[in-house]
């Protein structure tokens, strides 16, 4: 158990920092709280060929990327990070994209039996998590909920949409983004989990947003339900350019009480 609280840095990784080969364990009921980052990561940054465990009980909670990315964590290039058991990522706040996670390079997160929670982001995309260049994110027996952005799409998960995103954020992310034309796709693969009361407040896709070349995999027991898009299309889910949903399994449900609230026929096809 540990402790990394109120601490803050001027650029990345409020609480935490970690580079090159790094590997960071943060085991039973650790905590990474009230950490403030300038730039990417408010609670933890990590990159290059970084692994970092989050296993049981742990929580990165109400820390902030100030001017930038990902509130809770920022995971970039080919960083690993896991977060497993009854851990959640909560009250995280960006101003950019990812008010939980952000996501990119060939980077890699798996979500197991975790949570992406009442995470905020204030003038960009992915209130919850943003997924871009080839990055891939695996979530099983974990919730995305009350997650919220204003600004841009995705109110839960963004996925590949760069076209929205401030020039800071993907100027901040450029040698995390190799592998952007290289034809790797990033990957969100989520089974018996949720998508679930999310909000993006002026733009589109309240629970889910895939644009680009993003790729969203939903498997058996997963629900977008109770989403809201309040001022554009997609409620639950919004496709965008070429990106591309794939539903496995007859239970995946994305139901009609998702909302979207400026809707035209075409628009709510994208429920």
């Amino acid at each position: 158990m540990a402790d990394v609280e109120h601490n803050k840095a001027g650029d990345s990784g409020g609480g935490i920092g970690a580079f090159g080969a790094s590997s960071v364990d943060l085991m039973n009921a650790s905590n990474v709280n009230d950490n403030t980052a300038g730039s990417f990561g408010g609670g933890i940054f990590v990159r290059d060929n970084t692994r970092l465990l989050l296993i049981g009980k742990n929580r990165v909670r109400n820390n902030v990327a100030r001017n930038g990315s990902g509130g809770g964590l920022a995971v970039w290039d080919n960083a690993d990070v896991r977060v497993i058991v009854d851990s959640s990522v909560e009250g995280n706040n960006a101003k950019e994209a990812g008010g939980g996670l952000q996501v990119c390079g060939q980077a890699s997160v798996t979500i197991n039996d975790s949570s992406v929670a009442r995470n905020t982001v204030v003038n960009g995309s992915g209130g919850g998590l943003s997924v871009l260049g080839g990055a891939y994110v695996g979530m099983f027996l974990g919730i995305v909920y009350n997650n919220t952005c204003s600004g841009g799409p995705g109110g839960g998960i963004v996925v590949d949409i760069r076209d929205a995103l401030p020039v800071s954020y993907t100027h901040g992310c450029n040698h995390a983004l190799d592998t952007v034309g290289s034809g790797v796709r990033p990957l969100v693969n989520i089974s018996l989990g949720g998508v679930v009361n999310n909000t993006s407040n002026r733009s589109a896709g309240g629970g889910l947003a895939v644009g680009g070349n993003g790729v969203v995999v939903l498997g058996k027991g997963t629900s977008i339900v109770v989403n809201k898009a309040l001022n554009n299309s997609g409620g639950g889910v919004v496709l965008l350019g070429n990106g591309t949903l794939n539903c496995t399994d007859d239970l995946v449900q994305i139901q009609s009480i998702n909302q979207c609230y400026t809707c035209s026929y075409e628009a709510q096809k994208a429920h």
